[in-house]
Parts: C-alpha cells; structure tokens; sequence
C-alpha cells in the first residue's frame, strides 16, 4: 500500500507544477484574448459599416460624423472612433484610392485602431487550456491506477 501513496503524492507533486507551467506558458495568449475581447465590447451596436479610427485622429464633429464610445466624441488616445464610409471618404481624403476595395480598407482600418477584425473567444481558450493542463495529469492518474491494479494481481498470495 505504501507504493500507491508515494506514487500519489508524486503524481500530484507533478501534477501541481504541470498546471503551473502550463499556466505561466499561457498567460500571454489568455490576457491578449481577454484584452481583444474588451477592444471587441466597445465596438458601437450599429458596426456593421462602420470603420475604426484611432482617436488621436479623429476629424469631424462628433455623433454627426463618428461614434464614439464616450458621450460628447472625447476618448483618450488608445481608443477608437467609428465612422461610415462616406464620412471617411469625406474627412479623410487619403484613403479614397482604398476605398473601392472595402475589405482592404476595413482590414487596414481595424489594423491601425487596434481593434481585433475576428471576434475574440476568451473563455474557449482558458477552457482549452485548463483540459490540457488538467485533463494531461487525470489521463495520466487515470493510466498509473489502471496499471497499479493490473500489477497487483500477480502478487503472490497469502499464506493462512
């Protein structure tokens, strides 16, 4: 009985600093996520042709001619504005030999503001992480048991 309890404890020694190495190797991917995720909720409902600025360039009035997360068109410099296509045209003149390619455009526009074109799945990929980090050390609990058992069998047995 001792074998098993040594190679419990061992197991969960290893287990411990498995999910804690795989935490610290993570962590950059997770908080980059969580960080898109919250640039992708401050997108306005109404985005579906709009176009991301960044603040520090912002031209025109506010809420005639962009959106703004803010009321009033303030937003500090590392956020964006948004605004629709003929506004751009219109406000940024350097971007019209851009525009009859929309996509190119959107891509290029999202890329400057620094707002993530794909929406952002934060908790998919803690969930994907822990099922390694926690999911590894079980099927290996789980494998180490299995042979435990099927070793004890060919014990020799007791004399009475």
């Amino acid at each position: 009985m001792n074998i098993r309890r040594g190679l419990f404890r061992l197991w969960l020694v290893i287990s411990v600093m498995f999910a804690t190495v795989a935490l610290l190797v993570a962590w950059g991917d997770i908080s980059a996520e969580f960080q898109a995720a919250e640039k992708r909720a401050a997108i306005p409902n109404s985005s579906k042709n709009l176009l991301p600025m960044g603040c520090w360039e912002k031209r025109g009035v506010p809420e005639v001619d962009y959106v703004s997360a803010h009321p009033k068109g303030e937003c500090n410099p590392w956020e964006a504005v948004w605004y629709t296509v003929p506004k751009l045209e219109k406000l940024f003149p350097e971007y019209t030999s851009t525009l009859p390619n929309f996509f190119n455009l959107q891509e290029d526009a999202y890329r400057k503001a620094g707002v993530p074109l794909n929406e952002a799945h934060p908790w998919k990929l803690v969930g994907k992480f822990s099922a390694f980090a926690f999911g590894l050390p079980a099927l290996i609990f789980v494998l180490g048991f299995c042979f435990l058992w099927a070793f004890a069998g060919f014990r020799p047995k007791p004399v009475a």
